[in-house]
């Protein structure tokens, strides 16, 4: 699936060289720091166990990693093992994997580089899947891989004197200093500059990203949650659905890209470069290689892996929390997803509560404060909608013909509360807005304001601006706010928007590959979940349990004070006897 063209695959059964003596003054340095640095004893005797095991192997060692038949994973990652085992001058080509290059690989995909490789670990992962070429002014050469160590230069003889260099000067204008000091290789013209560039073939990014949704899923499916649910993620033909709007996206971020076709974006001729990916990673994606850490630490460092004759693989992945009910909209693949975007400490809570549904609570901003008031911690609103109509530019509107379905959401640090202005909205710099479907994308906080999140019960939800001049429910009219997503006061009409022409600071980011859509939807769900983890739900109902004690309390006090001032008046009347308490 358009691996790099002319580079061949290694041939699985010859990839792997048996080291008969596992000697540790046998590795390079680089291995041996890391060993010493970063592994422990116990990792250490696991992986030459491993490897020992893998060498053993009569059939296929890439199915050693067990991902779903069809899926291209396995051979990318050995393409990509067998360059980061060539570190410090990693190169694409026919390499037999040592037990040596092994733990460098295992060591950059596990995170235990640390102070040995000072390279951007994801860029070195990214480069490993990549196909690599020389641009410069004399056109693009096609490259195997980069060095990361000095260079060693050749020097050419003088009259044949060995070991002085020979000077070549060709005509130089005295005149200028420039053409001077680039003679003497002090200075380079932009012309003569060249660079590197790698780039990975968009079908080969789907083919990684659905190997890194099976692995969220199938670990999880083994554990925290029922097997039945990821029953549908088995299937290679679903991942792909699942991560190829994300590929998708991706590759829009390159304004070279931005209006191919879908089968345009997905030909075999269609790279994605890893400035763009880089770009696009640290927006939405930042713990796409996080999720690789757990995984082959399974495979190769757990401990485990101790047996001779072990020939399948330890299942081992990240972990992903699990909701006290069933949700239709953070199904796992969608919660995988979002695992990909949102802070690491949210994703290690063991259970997500939900704690609003608009189908089962009802719709309207009473019922919503009920159940997610008072909660402390973040919280996670994801809507499901149905577009109505879509705004131009110049705010005309036109009814969507086609049935489009959204699922957008936001990410909320603060507790939620009411607020009477802008003044008082809440939230933080850590909040986010998302987009998953029909396009996956997630709107930071541009931190030019802090009007993250705006509540009141005559408006309605908006998040990122501000409110319209009056208090109102109709969110269809042409207005000046400049919320990204906004719901009004019944929960169940909002709008979706993001205008790069107006001038107004934004509270979150806008796309970085839609220049303008607005659209108005009705509101099929409205899901709000609590991540604060363990207590922070049973913390909220004995908070509203307090509250509801103390309106008990207050309203018996009313009716008590009320008896006895009706009797004083009925006494001052004449009306009551005090003597026989009768009328």
């Amino acid at each position: 699936m358009g691996q790099t063209g002319s580079i061949p695959e290694p041939q699985p059964n010859e990839a792997i060289n048996k080291q008969t003596s596992h000697n540790h003054s046998n590795h390079d340095k680089i291995s041996n720091d890391i060993m010493k640095k970063n592994f422990s004893s116990l990792e250490t005797y696991s992986l030459e166990s491993t490897f020992d095991n893998l060498s053993c192997l009569k059939d296929d060692k890439q199915k050693y990693l067990g991902f779903p038949e069809g899926a291209k994973i396995g051979s990318l990652l050995y393409r990509s093992f067998t360059y980061l085992a060539t570190y410090p001058s990693p190169v694409h080509g026919e390499n037999l994997l040592t037990l040596n290059g092994l733990l460098k690989a295992v060591a950059v995909y596990c995170d235990k580089i640390h102070d040995v490789i000072l390279e951007d670990r994801a860029k070195l992962i990214f480069e490993s899947f990549a196909m690599h070429e020389e641009h410069s002014a004399s056109g693009i050469t096609p490259k195997a891989g980069f060095s990361y160590g000095p260079e060693n230069s050749s020097h050419d003889t003088n009259d044949g004197e060995e070991g002085k260099p020979k000077l070549k000067i060709s005509s130089i204008n005295l005149d200028d200093d420039a053409a001077f000091l680039r003679a003497l290789g002090f200075q380079q013209s932009d012309d003569d500059k060249t660079h590197l560039v790698s780039k990975i073939l968009c079908t080969d990014m789907v083919e990684i990203l659905a190997g890194i949704i099976w692995i969220m899923t199938i670990s999880n499916s083994l554990s925290s949650y029922k097997s039945k649910e990821f029953e549908s993620l088995k299937s290679i033909k679903q991942l792909h659905e699942i991560v190829t709007p994300v590929v998708e996206n991706m590759a829009r971020y390159d304004s070279n890209l931005r209006n191919l076709s879908r089968s345009q974006i997905f030909s075999s001729s269609t790279f994605i470069k890893w400035t763009i990916f880089d770009d696009f990673m640290r927006r939405n994606i930042p713990n796409i290689f996080r999720d690789f850490i757990p995984f082959f630490y399974g495979q190769f460092l757990i401990g485990l892996t101790l047996s001779q004759h072990r020939e399948e693989s330890i299942i081992m992945g990240p972990h992903l929390p699990k909701l006290d009910g069933k949700s239709e909209n953070l199904n796992p693949a969608n919660l995988a997803l979002l695992s990909l975007m949102l802070p690491e400490e949210t994703l290690k809570k063991k259970e997500w509560n939900c704690l609003y549904s608009g189908s089962k609570h009802g719709f309207s901003m009473n019922r919503f404060s009920s159940h997610v008031f008072k909660y402390n911690g973040p919280t996670l609103m994801i809507i499901h909608a149905e577009v109505t109509s879509n705004y131009n530019c110049n705010y005309h509107h036109t009814r969507v013909s086609k049935k489009e379905n959204l699922l957008i959401g936001a990410y909320i640090t603060d507790k939620w509360r009411s607020t009477t202005s802008t003044r008082s909205c809440f939230g933080s710099a850590k909040c986010l807005l998302f987009e998953l479907h029909p396009t996956f994308e997630s709107f930071p906080a541009s931190q030019r304001n802090t009007n993250y999140v705006y509540y009141n019960p005559t408006f309605g939800i908006g998040f990122g601006g501000i409110d319209t001049p009056k208090s109102t429910s109709n969110i269809g009219s042409k207005d000046t706010n400049s919320f990204v997503i906004q719901l009004d006061n019944t929960l169940q009409h909002g709008r979706y928007r993001n205008d790069a022409l107006k001038s107004m600071d934004t509270t979150y980011s806008l796309s970085a590959s839609r220049t303008f859509f607005d659209k108005s939807f009705e509101v099929l769900e409205i899901e709000v979940f609590g991540l604060g983890g363990e207590g922070a739900r049973e913390k909220q109902k004995r908070e509203w349990m307090w509250e509801e004690q103390e309106a008990t309390k207050r309203q018996s006090w009313k009716k008590h004070n009320s008896s006895e001032i009706d009797k004083d008046i009925l006494k001052m009347a004449g009306v009551l006897n005090e003597n026989t308490k009768e009328p």
